[in-house]
């Protein structure tokens, strides 16, 4: 009897470590929850991106020139939610508090380095925006209520509401992971239709661009008291960008894009809504133009930095009384 117990007890013993190894090493599953948007709803981004190109231009009898082109745009603003149905966004503002995007140039062609500010000319500093979205059309006001039209509409509506939708809680996460439920360390490969959704304004690149995303969910952790899932990202881009001519006699160009980014993506748990990104890697550029009845050709290699941080809150939306 007392060997049955023992061997009873041992067995015990040996089937609870067994159970006890395979919940300890067992991966943990995190369900996300899509959260639809609505009136009130508010986020203040604080967006960096950093590009540094090397360019070498052959210009026919010129022979070959070198230029070292620097790009680098930072961006803090507020965006609330004013009108919603069904989480399609119809009205919403953004309030600047800083935007600075330069492009700076140096090149032996040029007799000092060349410095441009792209968005000065636009005066969005400090300054509170409300965007109308209607049958796919939008309309800007300023704080005055007057409409903002021209060159500063066009910039306004091509950064905040491209393709005639609010971009403020770009990239979609919902869009871009069709499954809800991951383990820790599963990898997923975005499709073509989805990951699209990982590249700003990707339709003005045009539609010979293919994108392929590959997301591993890394860990689960809280940010801002929220918990989030952190996924690893690697982004592909590759094909024929659109480059349609300019002024001065620059023809359109025919062009070859390949860009390579790895980071991180944190998603909300319970609202599928981006906290953070940061994104870097290289980017290979080749183009063909024609500029006045001159054949340029441009070759570019360099590197794509790009830092983004989301924080959400809630504000009450007072509506104006009607006659």
């Amino acid at each position: 009897m007392n060997r049955i117990v023992t061997a009873f007890a041992m067995f015990s013993v040996l089937t609870v470590g067994l159970f006890a190894q395979e919940a300890k090493t067992k991966p943990e599953t995190i369900k996300f929850t899509a959260k639809k948007v609505a009136s009130g709803d508010t986020v203040t981004k604080g967006a960096t991106s950093n590009t540094k190109l090397v360019m070498k231009m052959s210009m026919g009898e010129m022979g070959e020139q070198e230029m070292n082109q620097a790009m680098d745009a930072k961006e803090t603003k507020t965006v609330t939610i004013l009108e919603a149905k069904d989480g399609k966004i119809t009205k919403f503002k953004v309030a600047y508090k800083s935007v600075v995007s330069t492009v700076k140039m140096e090149s032996a062609m040029f007799p000092e380095p060349m410095e441009e500010d792209a968005v000065s000319q636009f005066d969005l500093n400090g300054n509170t925006f409300t965007f109308t979205i209607a049958d796919g059309a939008v309309t800007v006001k300023d704080a005055e209520g007057e409409a903002v039209e021209g060159a500063r509409g066009e910039y306004l509506k091509n950064a905040e509401a491209p393709e005639g939708k609010c971009s403020a809680w770009n990239p979609d996460a919902t869009v871009i992971f069709e499954k809800r439920e991951f383990t820790v360390g599963e990898t997923v490969v975005i499709p073509q239709e989805r990951a699209t959704a990982m590249v700003p304004n990707q339709k003005m690149l045009g539609d010979d661009i293919k994108v392929k995303v590959t997301a591993t969910l890394r860990s689960k952790k809280k940010v801002f008291g929220v918990e989030c899932g952190v996924f690893d990202i690697v982004v592909n881009i590759e094909g024929a960008p659109q480059m349609p001519g300019g002024g001065g006699g620059m023809g359109a160009a025919d062009a070859e894009l390949t860009m390579k980014l790895t980071g991180t993506m944190t998603v909300g748990v319970n609202n599928m809504w981006v906290y953070a990104s940061k994104m870097t890697g290289p980017i290979v550029i080749d183009a063909e133009v024609e500029a006045q009845e001159m054949a340029i050709t441009i070759s570019g290699k360099g590197d794509v930095k790009i830092d983004i941080l989301n924080v959400y809150s809630k504000t009450k939306i007072e509506k104006k009384a009607t006659k």
